[in-house]
């Protein structure tokens, strides 16, 4: 499946169908049901904003490429989702398999099978301390 405006769309709705906590809505506030002529579609989880608009994506795949887009859902939607709604997790990774990224689709869905075996915290550490450690020695604190 091509990375375009319906399959970024049935992603967020495959998400939010069987994840009861995410809803896929139109023209609303970010942390509220209250109208917002300006939002176009994104998903909410617990009444609260989950990522950017569906258009927002669209718009950035001739930018950053469809491998740049999905590695972008990957990180900003589905992988968070693996601790607050293992479902939609496990909903979001099958249709991510099914995406062409212009990746070998082999070593693209190894790649998505990986995920299962690592938390969240092998993905987020403190960067800015990471670069440190790696600048300096652990006895010297740059800091100081």
């Amino acid at each position: 499946m091509v990375i375009n405006e319906k399959s970024i769309r049935f992603l967020f709705e495959a998400l939010a169908e069987v994840g009861p906590r995410l809803k896929l809505v139109r023209s609303e506030e970010w942390d509220s049901p209250q109208p917002d002529p300006d939002a176009e579609a994104f998903l909410k989880l617990d009444g609260k904003r989950w990522g950017r608009d569906i258009e927002l994506y669209v718009s950035v795949i001739e930018l950053i490429g469809p491998r740049g887009v999905a590695a972008t859902l990957l990180e900003e939607i589905i992988i968070p989702l693996k601790e607050t709604s293992p479902e939609a997790y496990m909903k979001g990774i099958e249709v991510m398999r099914d995406l062409d990224t212009g990746e070998d689709p082999a070593k693209w869905r190894q790649m998505l099978d990986s995920l299962d075996s690592v938390s969240l915290d092998d993905y987020f550490y403190p960067v800015g301390q990471q670069r440190l450690d790696d600048l300096y020695p652990k006895t010297k604190d740059p800091k100081k």
